[in-house]
């Protein structure tokens, strides 16, 4: 086989303009998480490539319409009809494994084989199959062939390492798992008075504010760019402290460079060439989502030194 290479002759300067594509790695536990998901999918930026097409053959295969157009992937899915995924199809790219944690947790039960392999050599997926194993799942292997099932339930889960794959296809199957079961019946409730009305109130404000800030990111990344908008939701980190002031807590000196920094960011993002206009809507609902998320934040340091922070947040 002829050898490939790049030559790359240096010494003049780069000019021009090009768009840059999403991250593979980015779009893959994306797609798998379709499986999730019922109605209308689309997804912007997405990469050309052939792990791309295999899994969108996948979620074909499943039940689900996939197109690609110049960059555009459109899914949807109105119903997984088919619980197996064939050998071929499996084998057409190693990260095939991340349609295994969504599959069980949509289906209750799925069939798949083990993945391809690639360049870089193998990668042991015993880690995903033991994770899922801990989460209540009932995984038969055979020839290659995994048959799994089970209802899933939370539970407490320790890698013996880092895994990226492995925490994604965690993820993907705890969506729908019954949430912190295991863990109540191993921690019960203090016999603190008050205990109880606290962990309540505190699931209750913790979860309104997340929700109302969840929704006003959508409102806003409706008509903001990407850019934009992942800095306008972050100034929830400097909107903290500021709420801490009144609060009656002090704040370090670096806080305040944070927030002439941050009021510099918005001031280039927000304010075109021309002088000064005003926030767009988008802008303000993404404003009013970092509030939100600072306002849990502040919740959640309240409540989590009173009750269990786990159990905080599904009580």
């Amino acid at each position: 086989m002829a050898e490939s290479k790049l030559v790359i002759e240096g010494g003049h300067p780069l000019r021009g303009e090009l768009t840059v594509q999403g991250a593979k790695n980015s779009v893959l536990p994306l797609l798998s998480a379709a499986v999730l998901c019922d109605g209308d999918i689309v997804l912007e930026r997405c990469p050309a490539l052939s792990d791309v097409y295999a899994a969108s053959r996948i979620l074909t295969h499943l039940g689900c319409r996939c197109r690609l157009t110049q960059g555009r992937m459109e899914i949807r899915n109105t119903g997984i009809t088919c619980t197996e995924i064939p050998e071929t199809m499996m084998h057409e790219m190693r990260s095939s494994i991340i349609f295994l944690g969504p599959l069980l947790s949509r289906s209750g039960s799925c069939t798949l084989y083990l993945p391809g392999g690639c360049e870089l050599g193998p990668r042991p997926i015993d880690m995903h199959l033991h994770a899922l194993r801990q989460m209540g799942a009932e995984i038969h292997e055979s020839h290659g062939m995994l048959q799994v099932q089970g209802r899933l339930r939370g539970a407490e889960l320790h890698l013996p390492f880092p895994s990226v794959g492995g925490t994604e296809n965690i993820i993907l199957a705890a969506v729908l798992a019954l949430l912190c079961l295991d863990r109540r019946k191993k921690h019960p409730v203090p016999a603190r008075t008050g205990y109880r009305k606290d962990l309540i109130l505190g699931g209750l404000c913790c979860g309104a504010a997340m929700c109302l800030g969840a929704n006003l990111q959508q409102r806003g990344v409706e008509t903001v760019t990407a850019g934009k908008a992942g800095f306008l939701t972050a100034l929830y980190i400097i909107i903290v402290p500021i709420l801490g002031v009144f609060l009656r807590r002090k704040a370090p000196w670096t806080v305040w460079v944070a927030v002439v920094v941050a009021v510099a960011g918005l001031y280039f993002l927000c304010v075109k060439e021309g002088g000064f206009t005003a926030l767009a809507i988008g802008d303000i609902y993404l404003l009013l989502c970092a509030l939100c998320y600072a306002v849990q934040i502040l919740f959640i340091d309240h409540f989590g030194a009173k009750v269990d922070g786990v159990a905080l947040s599904c009580p």
